[in-house]
């Protein structure tokens, strides 16, 4: 082979990898959790026997994944967050879910990304503080090819200054001896929906619509 050549093979190769980086999306595989108009929420009775988990950044998860044509996947964490999950106590199924995020306490990969997400563009914390999801329906999973979930929570997420009724997949498991409960959840959320729309409209147009979601909760902590 000519030594004339090797370059031009590195070029060609380097141009494929960052093809394949480009077209690798983190949301593929995912439940679209859709949108829809808020539902209304009702008051949930709490039986003395039923179990209320408080949840808090300790015992809580939440995890996001974007990513854009260039192959980057920006991630990080919000850790400043409060919510409960209540387990019937007759039944020992999931009865209720919800949680308030604190906006101003999210962290990605550097800080520059990170006063990114908290200004004009994408979060804007100082105009919307908080982020909640509250349950209004949950519903066993019946399909018996579905070995990943248990339950279907129907619920109304608000973020920024706008509310929509979404369905999240999760695996629910309640260990009533130790009196602690596993959530967990994988799901992917349009970001245009809630008018997360960067204000640089070219740089915009490189990153994906579709975020990555995970949430993950082990918790012990009765509420009182």
């Amino acid at each position: 082979m000519s030594w004339k050549i090797l370059p031009l093979l590195f070029v060609a190769t380097a141009l494929c990898l960052v093809s394949f980086c480009g077209c690798y999306d983190p949301t593929a595989d995912s439940a679209d959790v859709g949108g829809g108009e808020a539902k209304d929420e009702h008051a949930v009775r709490v039986a003395e026997s039923d179990a209320t988990f408080a949840l808090d950044a300790d015992n809580c998860d939440i995890k996001w994944t974007g990513s854009n044509t260039l192959g980057m996947t920006p991630h990080g964490f919000f850790y400043e967050l409060t919510g409960t999950v209540l387990v019937d106590g007759d039944s020992k199924d999931l009865k209720h879910f919800e949680v308030d995020i604190v906006m101003g306490s999210v962290k990605a990969m550097n800080e520059a990304l990170t006063e990114k997400l908290k200004n004009h563009g994408f979060f804007e914390v100082e105009k919307f503080p908080k982020s909640t999801f509250v349950a209004t329906d949950i519903q066993a999973v019946s399909d018996p090819d579905d070995e990943k979930h248990t339950h279907v929570i129907e619920g109304n997420f608000q973020l920024r200054d706008v509310t929509q009724s979404i369905r999240i997949p999760v695996s629910f498991v309640y260990d009533d001896e130790k009196k602690m409960v596993q959530l967990t959840s994988e799901f992917k959320l349009n970001r245009k929906d809630y008018g997360v729309i960067y204000s640089n409209a070219t740089e915009d147009l490189a990153i994906r619509d579709d975020v990555l979601i995970n949430i993950d909760i082990e918790s012990e902590t009765i509420a009182e």
